[in-house]
């Protein structure tokens, strides 16, 4: 039980200090640029394969 919260423990150390930090921004605002990012790849991907 204890390598087990161990391991957890230093995978959500890692998570926490790998995360971009989101305080003052808009989630929505990152949702949106995140879904223009998505589309603009599958509009390139469209591109390179028709």
């Amino acid at each position: 039980m204890a390598i087990y919260l161990a391991i957890a423990a230093a995978i959500t150390l890692v998570a926490v200090i790998s995360l971009r930090e989101t305080k003052g921004s808009s989630l929505h605002d990152l949702d949106r640029v995140d879904h223009e990012r998505l589309l603009a790849a599958s509009a390139a991907g469209a591109r390179t394969t028709g």
